[in-house]
């Protein structure tokens, strides 16, 4: 298993996919604008202290982010609502 990093700092990461949901407060949310509303998409979890983010991981990205970029802010992310109990981690099904 890869070291994961949020911030430079080490942090639970794990790859997964999950329904993504709308968010009707964002008008221009970018999920709604993409057309990927109730669609499973693949999706990095992270971990870390009390905060959890779920990034978009469609083309392996956030994956990137957190493992070879440290978690850096200069690697860029998408962070994506999920309907809720929808994450399944890589692997099972």
């Amino acid at each position: 298993m890869a070291d994961t990093y949020w911030n430079g700092e080490p942090a639970h990461a794990t790859r997964g996919t999950a329904v993504v949901a709308d968010a009707p407060e964002f008008p221009q949310y970018w999920a709604r604008t993409e057309g990927i509303i109730g669609q499973r998409i693949p999706v990095v979890l992270v971990s870390y202290g009390d905060w959890e983010y779920i990034l978009d991981n469609r083309r392996g990205q956030a994956w990137d982010k957190v493992t070879r970029g440290n978690g850096s802010p200069r690697y860029g992310h998408a962070d994506v609502g999920i309907e809720p109990n929808s994450f399944v981690m890589e692997g099972l099904s």
